[in-house]
């Protein structure tokens, strides 16, 4: 299985990741990417990815400056580094929107195109994020389409909203949010998207799964939730677990076509 969305460059991972990357591989977790979320960060999301392979895991990184530090960076700056720094990436990201975070809406979306003219320039699919700015978001994405696609990452918005990422050519990525029973809305999508539209990911350390024995979410999140993840995904479609894993490995290997 592959980890399409993990952070396991963060400080969360520091003193324990050979651990974290054994249980990874010992329930059938071989492939992650690492998107990295500001320039000061990338060095050592590319040191993981080496360091990732003495344990049995082949790791794959993407460049971005994540919309939560959208204004830790100036702006007239970022394309040349963007340049600069996406050779031997898979994709161009974690980059996009957030309406929560206290920074002009229009300075994010500058951002984010700095991201997409980047993206087509190398060929390259986007890892977005996007929180209560779907509408926004997908606006952009209208006026300039992406020449290889991109994923939404950690979704958790509705079946319409899904419905009209998928006619831009973008993948939904499903994590943590279909372990949790009271998300209606994104569990009604995942149930009734195309199989195709999918792949998996845990964004480890964050989006924890919910335990049904606790009756709550888990402090904790790693590489090895993928398998948990595809379980509830094959559960809630009421499909073989098979299906699940080698269907969205396609996916995933399709859009991140450098990872082959």
């Amino acid at each position: 299985m592959i980890d399409s969305h993990c952070h396991i460059d963060f400080d969360e991972f520091a003193q324990h990741l050979p651990e974290v990357l054994q249980r990874a591989v010992a329930v059938g977790v071989d492939r992650l990417i690492i998107p990295a979320v500001h320039p000061d960060t990338w060095p050592r999301v590319i040191a993981h990815v080496d360091a990732c392979r003495q344990w049995g895991v082949k790791a794959y990184y993407a460049i971005g400056l994540h919309p939560w530090w959208a204004d830790k960076y100036p702006l007239d700056q970022l394309p040349t580094v963007l340049n600069e720094a996406i050779p031997g990436a898979v994709a161009v990201g974690e980059c996009g929107l957030d309406a929560l975070r206290d920074i002009p809406m229009e300075w994010q979306v500058a951002v984010l195109q700095c991201h997409i003219e980047a993206a087509n320039h190398f060929n390259l699919p986007l890892i977005l994020h996007c929180v209560k700015a779907h509408d926004t978001l997908i606006k952009v994405l209208k006026a300039t389409p992406l020449k290889a696609g991109g994923v939404v990452h950690g979704f958790a918005g509705s079946l319409e909203i899904a419905t009209q990422y998928l006619g831009l050519g973008l993948k939904i990525g499903v994590g943590g949010m279909v372990t949790r029973p009271h998300a209606s809305r994104a569990q009604r999508a995942f149930s009734e998207l195309p199989l195709s539209a999918m792949i998996l990911e845990t964004d480890a350390p964050a989006m924890p799964l919910w335990n049904d024995q606790l009756l709550q979410l888990e402090s904790t999140n790693e590489p090895a939730n993928v398998a948990r993840i595809a379980h509830a995904l094959a559960e809630l479609r009421g499909v073989n677990i098979d299906d699940i894993v080698s269907t969205c490995q396609r996916n995933t290997e399709a859009l991140f076509a450098q990872m082959r």
